[in-house]
């Protein structure tokens, strides 16, 4: 069995039992907030729990790809609630499908681990706070974004061009 068919697995079994899980993330969508080899706990959520800011683990029910992306924004339709997402890396928001209620496993990250001594607890007031003012950011105001993506390569090209006399404090 592939490690993806195994997470998958893994995910859904979690989501019955409304217990956390943690699972290593690969990829690079949501950089810089998420980096390929965090370690996400994430626990199963109802579709109607899934607030604005949200960093959402959410598995399709066919396909049983697992994907981590921010949730951007709800709509309430006649027949049914949608919940869009969106990743953070790419020079303009892009949406993801919609995600409808029948159709998707949905749990929320709720901790990221970075290393062995770096654990950020996103249910944390503060955390919650930024997380939505960072997405209104996104989804208002993505040319801020690009313009932050702009300068952290400058600053890259600069360390790697001066690495020889930075001195670190």
């Amino acid at each position: 069995m592939k490690k993806e068919d195994l997470l998958s697995v893994l995910f859904f079994e979690t989501f019955a039992k409304k217990k956390p899980m943690c699972f290593v993330l690969k990829g690079l969508s949501m950089y810089p907030v998420l980096r390929e080899g965090d370690a996400l706990t994430v626990k199963p959520i109802d579709f109607h729990e899934a607030e604005v800011g949200d960093i959402l683990a959410y598995q399709h029910i066919v396909t049983k790809k697992i994907i981590v992306h921010r949730m951007v924004q709800r709509e309430t339709r006649p027949d049914r609630n949608v919940i869009f997402t969106a990743p953070e890396t790419g020079s303009r928001l892009v949406y993801d499908r919609p995600l409808t209620p029948n159709e998707y496993i949905i749990s929320r990250v709720i901790a990221i681990e970075r290393g062995p001594k770096k654990r950020i607890d996103l249910t944390s007031p503060f955390n919650i706070l930024k997380a939505k003012i960072h997405t209104y950011i996104l989804t208002h105001f993505y040319i801020l974004i690009r313009i932050r993506r702009k300068f952290y390569k400058i600053i890259d090209k600069l360390l790697r061009q001066d690495s020889g006399r930075i001195s670190y404090i």
